[in-house]
């Protein structure tokens, strides 16, 4: 788990723009909360060992936690996480670097259950093969209670670096079952129209640009993705949409250590085609609250 990131190898000539991504990629891992790089001398003239000392984190942790928003009203939960997981190394199956995390939230307003698995390493290559299962009941969705929504489905996807340690591109495929449902009768036709349960199956792919300095609390660097889905095929015959999504987020040092600003962008557009008369609720924008335009309630 430690030698597999490494960017240098034995023989090599010293490099020490190697040695920082090395000791980046380590950092990135999350296994290790220490890393330090020291060359030191040998008896072969010209040559030198290269020690790397780390220091191993505690990797497991269970949390537990409540909450209140405008937006989800009460609710709580409970996570556990391994950031060393060894799906194959019963029965504590921990040591491969894996990540796995189950997450339980329940509230007044919204139900989900999360299982997500990441294998870094697929097939022995730095290849990122990442497994997510989950069931959500969401009833607040709708300002005014026309509808509530339920997501039931998986997405499997793989990523890896093309070229660059910054560039990072993506394929994956989400199958989800998803229902509108307790639509009132007084609820405008284009939602009762929508009323039912749907599969809708989509490929996507992603291309991302990261020179962040760190993924957990990153201060200097930027991230940029420009992401596409199509959705339809033969579980999602009744929703064919295409979208496509660029977001960036720049990171600055702020006025005194400790702080950070972010600035952050997005644009996307989303379209209809084939059989579907109407891009379907569920995959529609919406306006309003903390994640989108502050100063209006939730999807306003």
């Amino acid at each position: 788990v430690i030698r597999r990131e490494l960017a240098v190898s034995p023989g090599e000539v010293f490099d020490m723009v190697k040695v920082k991504l090395s000791k980046q990629r380590l950092e990135g891992t999350q296994v290790v909360d220490r890393v330090e790089t020291q060359p030191e001398p040998t008896d072969v003239p010209d040559r030198k060992n290269l020690v790397v000392t780390v220091e191993e984190r505690n990797t497991g942790n269970v949390d537990v936690g409540a909450g209140v928003s405008s937006a989800d009203s009460i609710l709580g939960f409970v996570e556990l996480t391994q950031g060393n997981f060894d799906l194959f190394n019963p029965p504590w199956f921990m040591g491969a670097g894996q990540k796995f995390r189950v997450r339980a939230q329940i509230g007044a307003e919204r139900k989900d259950f999360e299982v997500g698995f990441v294998e870094p390493w697929f097939l022995g290559r730095k290849l990122a093969l990442t497994v997510d299962l989950y069931h959500r009941d969401l009833r607040y969705v709708s300002q005014h209670d026309f509808y509530d929504e339920r997501r039931t489905g998986g997405r499997v996807g793989l990523s890896r670096a093309l070229g660059s340690e910054f560039l990072i591109g993506g394929i994956s495929y989400t199958l989800e079952n998803i229902g509108i449902f307790n639509v009132p009768h007084d609820a405008p036709p284009t939602i009762q129209a929508e009323e039912g349960d749907r599969w809708v199956s989509k490929v996507g792919t992603s291309l991302a640009y990261d020179t962040r300095n760190s993924v957990m609390l990153p201060d200097r660097g930027q991230r940029s993705e420009l992401r596409a889905e199509l959705a339809g095929g033969p579980f999602g015959a009744e929703t064919d949409f295409y979208k496509t999504e660029f977001s960036t987020h720049w990171f600055f040092k702020g006025f005194k250590k400790g702080h950070v600003l972010e600035i952050v962008g997005g644009v996307g557009f989303v379209q209809n085609y084939g059989d579907s008369d109407t891009v379907p609720l569920f995959d529609r924008w919406f306006l309003g609250g903390i994640n989108s335009l502050r100063g209006y309630k939730y999807r306003d």
